[in-house]
Order: C-alpha cells, then sequence, then structure tokens
C-alpha cells in the first residue's frame, strides 16, 4: 500500500484533529521515506541530533542518530 497518500493522509488527519499549533516528532535520521514525508506535510528539520543504543533480542547492540522535526500550523519558517 505505499505510494497511495495513506500515510500522509493520515498524518494530516492526525494535525488537524488534535486542536494543537504545533507537533514534534523524532525518527531515525536513515528513514529517509518518513523524512520525505514529514517534509511534503510542512515538518521543518529541529537543529537537535539524539544518539540511541537499543539492545536487539539476539543481544547484539546496535546505535542510531535520531533527528527531530517539528511543524507547527501557519509556520513562517523562523526558528
Amino acid at each position: 500500500f505505499r505510494k497511495k497518500g495513506i500515510g500522509k493522509k493520515l498524518t494530516q488527519s492526525l494535525l488537524d484533529s488534535t486542536g494543537n499549533q504545533s507537533a514534534i516528532l523524532r525518527t531515525s535520521e536513515n528513514n529517509i521515506k518518513a523524512i520525505s514525508l514529514y517534509q511534503k506535510i510542512g515538518f521543518q528539520k529541529l537543529p537537535v541530533v539524539q544518539e540511541v543504543s537499543q539492545m536487539r533480542t539476539n543481544g547484539e547492540t546496535v546505535s542510531d542518530r535520531r533527528v527531530f522535526y517539528i511543524f507547527k500550523k501557519n509556520y513562517d519558517s523562523q526558528i
């Protein structure tokens, strides 16, 4: 079901239904498809990076960098 606009519609519906003027999200910097979707909706990248380590079920520890994005209704690109 990829590339059919479902994720975009769901995310926009969630943003519209909350009544909040802004939202912040965190995702892996390697999650290019999700980041592209967020940017199309109007999320702007924040200058914040978080290093995350987690243990897999096989005992292996992996690290990842997370990036943050903000959405503001009537966003004026001034962060």
